[in-house]
C-alpha cells in the first residue's frame, strides 16, 4: 500500500480506467455544439468554434463564463443524482481498493475539467492520441489537481493554457514552455490524488463532513465538493485566457520553481453534513434552475435553422452522422415537445 500512495500510478489508472467508461470521456465537437448553442446564435461562430476553438471564433467572456457555470451546475447535479449512480455500468469497479462511489467522484471530476476546457479553448484531448498518452494524462492531471487545490497546479494550467502572443512568449525564460519544466509539478499532483483515492485516506478525510453510506460516500460528496471544485478550475481558465500577461506568467514561472521540489498541498472545500432529503432537494433546484433556462431558450428556437447549423457541421467534418442524427433527434423532441 505505501508504494501504491508514494506513486501517481493510482491516479493514473483509475484515470485512464475512467475515461473508458460511458458518460466520462468528453466528444468535444458534439459537446461544444450543445453546450454553445444555449447561448452563441451565430451559426458560423459555432462552425468556427468547433473547427478551432471558441476563443479564436470570437466567442467573448462573457458568454464562455455563462456556458461554464451552466454546465458546472448541470454536470454536478446530474451527477450527485442516486438515479446516475445506479446507471453506472460496472466499469467504475475497477480496482479494489477503490470503492465504486469514490470512483464515480473522480470519474465525474474527469469529465466536467474536459467540459471546462473545451470550453475556454482547449484542442481534443483524443484527437488521434490513445487514451493512456502521456499528453492527455498530464493534461488532465493537472486540471483535476487545480480542482483539487493543489499549489502549483493552477500556475502549470494557466501556463499551458496561456493566450500570449507568441512574441510576449519569447521574453520569457524558454525553459518554462518546456515539458521538463513543469513535469515536476504534474508528477507531485498525481502523488497527491493517488492519496485522495486510496480507500482509507478518502473515506477518513471525508467522513467527517459528508454522510458515509455502508462506508463509502454518498452523493452528497459530488453535490457539495465538486461545484466549487469546478469553479476553481472555471477560474483558471477563464483567466488564462483574458486576464494573463507577462508579469503574471513570471511570478507563476516563480511558483512552480518555488513547489516543484516540494509535495504539493491538499486544499479540498467540503462543506458541512447534509442529510439526503436536503442533498435530493438542492440538486433538484439546481437542475430546475438549469431547465427553466433551457426552456426559456428553447422557446426561441428556429427548428429550420438549427438543422440547418447541424448539416453545416456535418459537411465541414466537424461533426460525424451519429452524432448529428442525435442532435436532430433531440432537436425535434425539444419542438414537438415528445416524451
Amino acid at each position: 500500500m505505501q508504494n501504491e500512495v508514494e506513486s501517481s500510478g493510482v491516479f493514473e489508472t483509475l484515470m485512464v480506467n475512467s475515461l473508458q467508461v460511458p458518460g466520462v470521456k468528453v466528444n468535444r465537437n458534439k459537446f461544444l455544439y450543445d453546450a454553445l448553442s444555449r447561448y452563441e446564435h451565430d451559426s458560423k461562430k459555432i462552425s468556427n468554434a468547433i473547427s478551432t476553438n471558441p476563443i479564436d471564433a470570437g466567442i467573448d467572456k462573457k458568454t464562455l463564463d455563462k456556458v461554464a457555470k451552466y454546465t458546472i451546475n448541470k454536470t454536478t447535479a446530474i451527477s450527485s443524482g442516486a438515479s446516475f449512480a445506479a446507471g453506472l455500468p460496472g466499469g467504475f469497479a475497477m480496482m479494489a481498493s477503490i470503492p465504486a462511489d469514490v470512483a464515480q467522484y473522480f470519474g465525474m471530476s474527469i469529465r466536467l475539467a474536459q467540459e471546462l476546457a473545451y470550453i475556454y479553448g482547449e484542442e481534443d484531448l483524443f484527437n488521434g492520441t490513445e487514451i493512456d498518452d502521456s499528453r492527455v494524462r498530464q493534461t488532465l492531471i493537472a486540471y483535476i489537481g487545480v480542482m483539487f487545490g493543489v499549489q502549483g497546479a493552477s500556475e502549470v494550467v494557466r501556463i499551458i493554457s496561456t493566450q500570449l502572443s507568441k512574441t510576449a512568449l519569447k521574453r520569457l525564460p524558454q525553459k518554462a514552455l518546456t515539458k521538463t519544466f513543469y513535469y515536476p509539478i504534474i508528477k507531485n499532483i498525481g502523488k497527491i490524488l493517488s492519496v485522495k483515492v486510496t480507500k482509507d485516506s478518502f473515506a477518513k478525510g471525508v467522513s467527517k463532513v459528508i454522510p458515509i453510506v455502508g462506508g463509502v460516500a454518498s452523493g452528497g460528496m459530488t453535490f457539495f465538493s465538486l461545484r466549487p471544485m469546478g469553479k476553481k478550475l472555471q477560474e483558471c481558465l477563464s483567466e488564462s485566457k483574458f486576464n494573463y500577461d507577462e508579469n503574471l506568467m513570471k511570478k507563476d514561472i516563480e511558483t512552480i520553481e518555488k513547489f516543484s521540489e516540494n509535495e504539493g498541498i491538499i486544499d479540498v472545500e467540503y462543506t458541512d453534513s447534509f442529510d439526503e432529503d436536503t442533498i435530493n432537494n438542492k440538486s433538484e433546484s439546481i437542475l430546475n434552475e438549469c431547465y427553466r433556462e433551457e426552456t426559456s431558450l428553447e422557446k426561441n428556437i428556429d427548428i429550420k435553422d438549427e438543422l440547418e447549423k447541424c448539416k453545416e457541421l456535418v459537411e465541414q467534418g466537424l461533426i460525424n452522422e451519429e452524432d448529428a442524427n442525435k442532435i436532430k433527434n433531440e432537436l425535434l423532441k425539444k419542438y414537438y415537445k415528445l416524451d
